[in-house]
């Protein structure tokens, strides 16, 4: 079995992080909320984020006032301020999925079930739901 760890500092939760039933590693600086959720190494979680029920891959940042709920983010995935990513609030939740590299524009809101990438995402237009 071969595994690679990346050579970066220890995990970094802020003094406004909340970590609850989550598995956070190498290179993650959270100071906003992560609930019942993976992270992978290198994920930024800012200040007023809040990750629940997801998957986030290395090199993801959510930036503050973000939600990812019920998610999957593949590496390198930036979600903007105050941007919406799925929903628990389903009585059976649908997995929202986001390829590599996506970033997504502070404010928009992916619906519950989305499969995105890159490419579809920058064929959108403006702040609306995807």
């Amino acid at each position: 079995i071969f595994s690679r760890t990346p050579a970066l500092p220890p995990q970094y939760i802020g003094e406004a992080g909340v970590v609850r039933n989550a598995i956070t590693t190498e290179g993650d600086a959270i100071d906003g909320t992560v609930e019942n959720s993976v992270l992978f190494s290198g994920v930024t979680v800012e200040r007023g984020a809040i990750v629940r029920n997801s998957v986030i891959m290395q090199g993801c940042v959510i930036r503050e006032g973000a939600v990812v709920d019920y998610a999957i983010l593949d590496s390198d995935v930036t979600v903007g301020e105050h941007a919406h990513i799925g929903d628990v609030t389903q009585e059976e939740p649908e997995i929202a999925v986001i390829g590599a590299g996506v970033s997504i524009r502070s404010g928009d809101v992916v619906l519950p079930g989305t499969m995105l990438n890159a490419a579809d995402y920058e064929e959108k237009q403006g702040g609306c739901a995807v």
